[in-house]
C-alpha cells in the first residue's frame, strides 16, 4: 500500500541535497540511510530510511518546518520531493 506518493524518479539525485543539508546542521551528530533504498533495491512501494542521531533535545524536523515558515510553496517543494506528507 501507497500511503502518500510514489518516490521521484530521481530520487538517488535528491539525496545529496538531504546529506548536505544533515552536514550542515549544528545539532546532527549523525545520520544514515538504510532500508531498501540504501541497498540499490527501490520498487514502487519503497520510502526513505534515514536515521538521525541529534544531540539531546534537537527537534530536527519541525526547526526544518520553522525555516520555511512563511514559504508554503518551499516547503511543500521539498516534502513533495522527499516524499513527506
Amino acid at each position: 500500500m501507497i500511503k502518500f506518493e510514489r518516490l521521484p524518479e530521481n530520487i538517488s539525485h535528491l539525496l545529496p541535497n538531504v546529506r548536505e543539508y544533515l552536514n550542515k546542521h549544528p545539532k546532527v551528530v549523525f545520520a544514515y540511510l538504510f532500508g531498501g533504498l540504501a541497498r540499490g533495491r527501490v520498487s514502487p512501494l519503497s520510502d526513505v530510511d534515514i536515521a538521525i542521531y541529534a544531540v539531546d533535545g534537537a527537534d530536527i524536523v519541525q526547526e526544518r518546518k520553522d525555516d520555511f515558515q512563511g514559504e508554503g510553496k518551499e516547503w511543500d517543494k521539498l516534502k513533495k520531493e522527499l516524499g513527506i506528507k
